[in-house]
This record gives C-alpha cells, sequence and structure tokens, in this order.
C-alpha cells in the first residue's frame, strides 16, 4: 500500500513539474514512478497511471530533444492502453491521444508506414467516440491533421486532401457555436490553401485564403481588441496563392496588410517582433517581385535589425537572420549598391558555414548552396569573377552531394545552380567548362519540364531575373525564353496561369530591347499584348 501511495505521488509530482518546465526533475520523479508501478503486476487502476506516467515521459523526452526515449515510452504506453481499452471502454479516449503522439514520432522517425497505421488507429478511435461525444470533435480534427500529414508522407495526396477536406467540414459545423470554434475553421481553411497551393490549385487556394481573412476580419465582433492577431497570417496566405497565381499587385496589398498589423501588435506586445520580421520578410519578398527595389530595401533593412536583436537573445534563430540577409544582398544589387551587397553576402554565408558545421540536415545544407549561389551574383557584380565562379561551383557541389538524399526535391536548385556557374564561367573565359555546366544544366531541365513544367518555367525565371540583376543579359535571355516557351504550352490547358506568361514576355522584351534586338522585342511585344487581351476577357465574370 505504501509502494502504491508513494509511487501515485511521484506521479503527481512528475506532471507538475512537467508543466511548470522542470523537464529534468520530472523525470527524475516519473522514472522512479514507473519503477514502483510495474512492481505489483496485473492491477489495472494502477498499469492506467502507468501508461499516463510513460506517455508524460514521451512528452518530456521529446521537448528534451531525447526522440528515441520518447518513442519508446510512449509504444509501451499505447500497448498498455489498448490492452486495457478490451476491458475498459473508458481508455480509449487517452488510447487516441497516445496514437496521436506516436504517430508524430514514428514520422520524425522516419518510420512513415507505422506513423499511417498509428494515425489511422486514432481516427478511427476518436470518430467512434465523437458519434457518442460530439465534444470529442475537436479531438477529431486535431487526429485528421496529423493523418493527412502521415498520407502525404507515403505518397497519398489525394487521400491527404480528402482527409483536410473532412477536417474542414467538420470545423465548418463546429462554427456556429462561437468565436472560438469560427477562428479554429478560419486556421483550418488557411492550412488547407497552403495544401491546394502545393497542388498547384490556386484558384481553389485563393478561395480558401479569402475566407480565412474573411472569418478573421469578422472575429473583431466578439473579439474586444483593435487588432485581431489571426489575421495576419490568414493575409500572408492568401498573399502567398494570389502570388502563386501571378496576381502580384494583389498579393502586395495582403502583405503590406499583414505588416501594419504586426506592427500595430508588436507596439503593444514585444513577443510578436519575431511574426513581425517574418511578415516583413514577406513584404520584401513581395516588393522585390513587383520591381519596387528601394521599397524592398528598406523592408529589408527593418527586418535585418529586428532580427539581429531576436538573434543576440536566441541564437537559434540565426537561419532566419540569414535569410533577411540574403534578401537585404538581393536589394541591394539591383539598386547597384554592389560592394554592400558582397559584404553583407560574406556575412550570411559565413553564418550559414557555421551552421553546417553541426547540423548537415538537407534543409540547411540546402539553404547553404543557396547562400553561396546569390554570394556568387554579387561577387560578380563588383568584378570578382574568379570568386564568383568559386562560390558558385562550392553551390553546384553542394546541391549534387544532396540529390541522393532528397528524392530529387532539389533537381530544380542543381540546375538553376548549373545555368548560373556556366554564366559566371563565360565571364572568365572558361567556355568548355561552360558548355560542360550548360548540359548538365539542361539535362536536368529536360526531365523536369516533363514531369514538372510549371516549376521548371518559374526556375528558369527566377534564374533570369538573378542573371539580369547583374547584367548578364545574354544569360537573362536564354533563359527567360526557356521560361516563355513553356509558359506558352502550360497555359493552353491552364488558362488561370496567363499572368505568369504575362511576367515572362515583358521580362523578355526588356532583355530583348537591352540586347538592341528591336524586331524580336516588337514581336515579343505583340505577342504580349494578345496575351493581356486575353487575361482579361478571362477575368471578366460570365452571366449566368
Amino acid at each position: 500500500m505504501e509502494t502504491r501511495r508513494r509511487a501515485i505521488e511521484l506521479h503527481k509530482q512528475g506532471a507538475a513539474l512537467s508543466r511548470a518546465g522542470h523537464r529534468e526533475d520530472a523525470l527524475r520523479a516519473n522514472t522512479e514512478a514507473v519503477r514502483l508501478l510495474r512492481m505489483p503486476p496485473g492491477n489495472p487502476a494502477l498499469t492506467k497511471i502507468l501508461a499516463t506516467t510513460l506517455s508524460n515521459m514521451g512528452i518530456d523526452f521529446w521537448a528534451m530533444g531525447r526522440h528515441e526515449e520518447a518513442l519508446r515510452a510512449e509504444m509501451e504506453a499505447v500497448r498498455l492502453r489498448r490492452e486495457l481499452s478490451k476491458t475498459d471502454p473508458s481508455v480509449n479516449t487517452d488510447l487516441a491521444s497516445s496514437l496521436h503522439r506516436l504517430g508524430v514520432k514514428f514520422r520524425a522517425a522516419g518510420r512513415n508506414e507505422e506513423a499511417l497505421d498509428a494515425h489511422q488507429e486514432a481516427v478511427r478511435i476518436r470518430r467512434r467516440l465523437s458519434k457518442e461525444d460530439p465534444a470529442i470533435i475537436g479531438d477529431l480534427c486535431i487526429s485528421l491533421v496529423g493523418l493527412a500529414i502521415a498520407l502525404r508522407a507515403v505518397g497519398r495526396p489525394e487521400d491527404a486532401l480528402s482527409t483536410d477536406k473532412e477536417m474542414v467540414q467538420l470545423r465548418r459545423a463546429l462554427a456556429a457555436n462561437g468565436p472560438n470554434a469560427s477562428k479554429d475553421l478560419a486556421a483550418a481553411l488557411n492550412d488547407l490553401g497552403t495544401v491546394l497551393n502545393r497542388m498547384r490549385r490556386y484558384d481553389d487556394a485563393i478561395k480558401c485564403g479569402e475566407e480565412s481573412v474573411e472569418l478573421s476580419r469578422n472575429s473583431r465582433r466578439w473579439t474586444p481588441v483593435e487588432v485581431v492577431p489571426d489575421l495576419a497570417p490568414a493575409l500572408h496566405g492568401l498573399g502567398v496563392h494570389l502570388s502563386a497565381a501571378g496576381r502580384e499587385s494583389e498579393a502586395l496589398r495582403r502583405h503590406e496588410e499583414a505588416v501594419q498589423l504586426r506592427r500595430k501588435l508588436a507596439s503593444q506586445d514585444p513577443s510578436v517582433t519575431k511574426a513581425l520580421a517574418w511578415s516583413l520578410n514577406n513584404l520584401g519578398r513581395q516588393l522585390r517581385v513587383v520591381g519596387r527595389h528601394r521599397d524592398a530595401l528598406s523592408v529589408d533593412e527593418e527586418a535585418v535589425d529586428l532580427r539581429r536583436k531576436l538573434v543576440a537573445a536566441d541564437p537559434g534563430v540565426t537561419s532566419e537572420l540569414c535569410q533577411s540577409l540574403e534578401h537585404l544582398a538581393l536589394d541591394l544589387c539591383a539598386v547597384g549598391r554592389h560592394e554592400e551587397a558582397v559584404q553583407t553576402g560574406e556575412e550570411f554565408t559565413g553564418l550559414r558555414r557555421k551552421l553546417v558545421e553541426t547540423d548537415t540536415s538537407n534543409v540547411i545544407m540546402a539553404t547553404f548552396a543557396h547562400a553561396l549561389e546569390n554570394l556568387a551574383f554579387s561577387l560578380s557584380a563588383v568584378g570578382k569573377a574568379e570568386d564568383a565562379v568559386h562560390a558558385a561551383e562550392e553551390s553546384v557541389d553542394i546541391y549534387r552531394s544532396l540529390l541522393d538524399r532528397t528524392d530529387g526535391w532539389l533537381e530544380a536548385g542543381l540546375a538553376c545552380a548549373l545555368s548560373s556557374l556556366a554564366a559566371f564561367l563565360r565571364a572568365v573565359d572558361r567556355h568548355e567548362d561552360a558548355l560542360c555546366a550548360d548540359k548538365e544544366g539542361a539535362d536536368i531541365y529536360r526531365n523536369l519540364a516533363k514531369t514538372d513544367p510549371e516549376l521548371t518555367a518559374r526556375s528558369f525565371h527566377g534564374s533570369a531575373r538573378d542573371l539580369r540583376s547583374i547584367g548578364l543579359h545574354e544569360d537573362a535571355l536564354r533563359a527567360e525564353g526557356q521560361s516563355v516557351h513553356l509558359h506558352r504550352t502550360i497555359t493552353q490547358t491552364r488558362p488561370a496561369l496567363l499572368a505568369l506568361r504575362i511576367e515572362s514576355l515583358r521580362s523578355l522584351a526588356e532583355d530583348l530591347r537591352v540586347l538592341r534586338r528591336t524586331e524580336d522585342a516588337a514581336r515579343t511585344d505583340a505577342e504580349l499584348a494578345d496575351v493581356e487581351a486575353m487575361h482579361s476577357l478571362a477575368e471578366i465574370p460570365k452571366i449566368e
């Protein structure tokens, strides 16, 4: 009896310590509780407490980065709760929670099939429970999100989309219950919009984004504050979808409003500063897309200042500072301040080089490769042609090393880096090496165009923009010509992307004029006028 009391006391103590953020102390208390609770086997009441203690330990291990131990603890909690549920249906609620957490842990360990099994079981249980108790529907929505992520991880995007849509339908039904449920629906629509955007279903993504924004605006009716915090992320999501569809000016307005909102919030609550820096980053990118580089520059500088302060307090956000510095360098280059662009480029590549010394994950390595490519452009602009080649070669080497580790999702990045390297090699008269880089990049682009012409067209357009920014108009012309060619084919079946074709044609005409190819520029202008007319007709609402 004394052992049981002591075990329960330790269990409660561990839970309290965990809630207070004292993870190490919580684990010590829970470890002793588990030892004591294992001693009298076969007592269902104690087995329940043992399962809860193990699950709590899994949460603490996870928070401390001890993922393997977290996985083992949660697996045992699931096993115990599954056995208990055979005779005690009330355990199913906790079993579903453990299964959801187990799915997350399996996915983090790369065990995607096991993650899917866990999430499917959690959904089955919560579906059944929600029929008896509608209060469970919110938990079911959380499980459906986990299931959708697991389905994508095993290559079932359409099934994942169906799951996301079911979750939104449930949130929509709950939204009539009040402001919190409406807020959850807005967030769910924002997430669904992101999914649809990634699937290139931009019109559907925009509809989700617009509804999310509208719901967030309407929440003022229930929220006694001047600024609604949830409106800014909804505006950001809508801005991203509009930009993906080529509606850049509309996207810009959304990002500007998001920054205004977060400025007000940050003036009242300094903890919003990180979110404000993120919104400034997005606004700077959008200003750059519409060619307003001087305005983008001032926004970039503000974002860098904020993120320097954030890094001083938390070095863990150094990668975010690097991102803002990269954007700053691009705009410095665009307004002709090339020496400052080089200094900024050397700073962010230096920071990223330090990051990869301790973290060689695919994302961190890929961002380092991209940073080196951006530095190469700045070096080329100030006449440091050999240094530009060295930076570009290192970028290409990193991209190549990552290909086998990333299932091909960096192929477009490698192709773009090879095109840039070829341009820099030509600048130092290494024409044979340039031809080899061009051929390798062209082969990758050719294969990509067969499976993903839109991504390939966007990649060519982005490459052309970068080359143009440092005066390499011949190279920019080649890349933009490929972008226009692909967009001609794409828009035959996807007229919603005419705005992207228009953008590429405008850039192509600009390159042709700079190179004094006036007749070709005139022909491109004529095609541009025709496409703009088609686009205008496509936007006229049809009479029902």
